[in-house]
């Protein structure tokens, strides 16, 4: 299991403070998701898409907001997003593990790996993410 620090309440309340709503980049995240590969939209706030949406999201936001001189670091937005994702691997029991663990062993070997670990496929998963919510950011500034 790899050690991930979540974002720091003082981070989050800078993004509150900047007018930035994390739902919202939850929502666009999901949305982007979905017309990307057609994975459908997590409606149910105890789900792990949308709990992993929404910690992706919140990851990408405090790494944008921490980075803001940096506005073009695309892969490092991306490594935020990956390890969002990761953390609600290793932080939420999925009621779907039950009947297919094999799901929760095929997760947990991607949220072992750093984001540069991943394949290309798997990377551009978080890519997808991190363009909506830097576009997002963007579009505030």
């Amino acid at each position: 299991m790899r050690e991930i620090t979540p974002p720091t309440l003082e981070t989050i309340q800078k993004i509150y403070d900047l007018g930035i709503d994390p739902q919202e980049a939850t929502r666009l995240s999901d949305e982007a998701l979905d017309y990307e590969y057609g994975y459908g939209l997590s409606t149910d706030p105890e789900s792990f898409g949308y709990k992993a949406n929404a910690n992706s999201s919140m990851f990408a936001l405090a790494y944008i907001i921490e980075n803001l001189d940096h506005l073009n670091n695309l892969e490092a937005f991306s490594s935020a997003v990956h390890d969002g994702w990761s953390y609600t691997v290793y932080h939420f029991e999925d009621s779907a593990y039950e009947t297919n663990p094999s799901k929760k062993e095929s997760r947990l070997a991607l949220a072992n790996q750093t984001y540069m670990e991943l394949s290309n496929q798997e990377q551009e998963k978080d890519r997808v993410i991190a363009r909506v919510v830097l576009q997002m950011i963007k579009d505030r500034l």
